[in-house]
This record gives structure tokens, C-alpha cells and sequence, in this order.
């Protein structure tokens, strides 16, 4: 008798054993599926050196890029739960140097906000400008979306004859989530972890359009 009931248990625990292991493969195979589907996505092309300005005001480069975001449903679905959703263009130029690290000519950066109010089905994107109404998600990212410049201010002339490097890069900025989301930050899956990979540019300013 003890030898049936010794069989059972043992049945009973490699039944139990195969429906843990079908339900964990079903919970981790479905979300798969989905995020190849569509996923969250920045991109940076087209990259330009437009003009190179020098005056008594100051002087300025100032550059271009084709700007593309895509959500994913996680983004998304945080977005019209009312999570407002922080996106930074930035860019910084450097000049080679012989010894350690490059030296850092100019650093600027363009941000963006998206926000939805559930109550009143709106949705905004804010930048330097104000706040922009916008009618749906897909046109507050259209607002992003797109052909972009963006000018530096430089403490003093480049050099001609020396070879520069602009990096440009777009990122969903995650310090400025809300405070539930900082706790558990780094459980994050990696869809928050939204950003381009940083795009170089080498110019030298003898070859950018010039206005003294």
C-alpha cells in the first residue's frame, strides 16, 4: 500500500513539475513575441554640419538631424496611464587631443515632454517653446518626429585645420520619471531603456558654410 501511495505522490509532483514549466515557457514566450512585433526604437540620421557663425554677438554651430521615435505597448500603455514621458536630443563636440581623454568644445540639448490628461483625452508635448496640444499619441511624436536643428554657442573660434567630432543622440530621459518608477528603476525590462546609440560626425570648419 505504502508503495501505491509513494507512486501516486510521485506523479503528483512530476504532473505539478510539467504544468510549472508550460506555464513558465507560455509567460515568457508570449511578451517575446510581442516585442518583436513592435518595439520601442530612437534613431538618428541624416546628420549635418549646417553652418558655422561667427559675429560680434558670438559664435555658433549649428547642426541638423532626422529625429524618429516609436513606441512600444509598454511605452505606450504608461503614457495613457498619464506617465509623462521625457525625451532628450543632445549633442556635444569634441576636439582630438594627443594625451587621455578628447577635450569637450560645446554641449546642448533639446527636451521634450509628452503627457496625457486621462480625464480630459488630451494629450501635449512641452518644449522651450510651451505646451503644444496635440490630438493623439501619434501626433504629439509626429511633433517630435522629423528634421531638427539645434545650435551650439562657443567660447571661442575652432580651429580650421583641426578635425572635430559631433556626437548626437536621442533618449528617453528616466531621472524624470515619477518617483514609483525611480524606486524600481533598475528592474526596468529594457524597453525603458529607450536611447540611439550615439551618432559621430567628423567636420573640419574650412568645409561648413561660413557667415562672419
Amino acid at each position: 500500500m505504502s508503495r501505491i501511495q509513494s507512486l501516486i505522490k510521485c506523479l503528483c509532483l512530476a504532473v505539478t513539475c510539467l504544468l510549472l514549466a508550460t506555464l513558465m515557457v507560455a509567460c515568457t514566450s508570449e511578451p517575446m513575441e510581442e516585442s518583436q512585433e513592435q518595439q520601442s526604437s530612437a534613431s538618428l540620421e541624416a546628420m549635418k554640419v549646417e553652418e558655422y557663425h561667427l559675429s560680434e554677438e558670438g559664435i555658433d554651430l549649428a547642426f541638423s538631424a532626422d529625429l524618429g521615435l516609436s513606441l512600444g505597448p509598454e511605452l505606450v500603455s504608461a503614457a495613457m496611464r498619464g506617465v509623462p514621458l521625457n525625451f532628450v536630443y543632445e549633442i556635444k563636440v569634441t576636439e582630438p587631443r594627443w594625451y587621455f581623454f578628447q577635450k569637450e568644445v560645446a554641449y546642448d540639448a533639446r527636451e521634450w515632454r509628452i503627457s496625457y490628461q486621462p480625464l480630459l483625452r488630451q494629450w501635449s508635448v512641452h518644449d522651450s517653446q510651451g505646451a503644444h496640444q496635440e490630438i493623439s499619441l501619434e501626433d504629439s511624436l509626429a511633433y517630435i518626429n522629423g528634421t531638427h536643428r539645434l545650435r551650439l554657442s562657443l567660447d571661442e573660434p575652432l580651429d580650421e585645420n583641426k578635425e572635430y567630432t559631433a556626437k548626437l543622440r536621442l533618449r528617453l530621459d528616466t531621472t524624470q520619471l515619477p518617483g514609483a518608477f525611480q524606486f524600481n528603476l533598475f528592474n526596468f525590462r529594457s524597453v525603458w531603456s529607450l536611447s540611439s546609440e550615439w551618432q559621430s560626425l567628423i567636420f573640419q570648419t574650412s568645409t561648413v558654410k561660413s557667415n562672419e
